[in-house]
């Protein structure tokens, strides 16, 4: 029995979720819920978060296989007066090489999914811990 394209985009993104889990623990991150996109990583000034966004999500039902994932990078004050110290997505920067980041997949037939989840990780370490300790998170 086949999966409809939106069961099969579900499924891809919950396995993609607990593989960048597995990658961010290592680094201090917990995930917010046992099923959720969101991981954070507490620290003296704030709480760094990290998000996952799958691209037209809120537009309906998947339109084919395909999986792809925005990070979104975000810190929480701890006092509620601080200033918004703003956010950073994995669509506004590119790697040393000047190349943007492989973050999506085939939920089919798992096309470059082992490189979406191995950029993923890249992206954490090479942009996002950087970004969060310029922030002082």
């Amino acid at each position: 029995m086949s999966q409809t394209t939106s069961a099969t985009v579900k499924t891809g993104m919950e396995r993609a979720c607990n593989d960048f889990a597995d990658r961010l623990e290592p680094l201090g991150f917990k995930r917010k819920n046992n099923r959720g996109r969101t991981w954070t990583r507490s620290g003296a000034d704030g709480r760094a978060c990290i998000h996952l966004h799958r691209s037209g999500c809120s537009y309906g039902s998947p339109r084919n296989n395909s999986i792809d994932i925005r990070v979104e990078l975000s810190i929480e004050p701890l006092d509620p007066n601080a200033a918004y110290r703003g956010q950073l997505t994995s669509e506004q920067v590119r790697d040393a090489r000047g190349y943007a980041y492989h973050l999506r997949f085939n939920a089919f037939t798992w096309s470059t999914y082992d490189r979406c989840i191995d950029d993923f990780e890249r992206f954490i370490r090479e942009r996002g811990l950087p970004w969060f300790k310029q922030h002082g998170v």
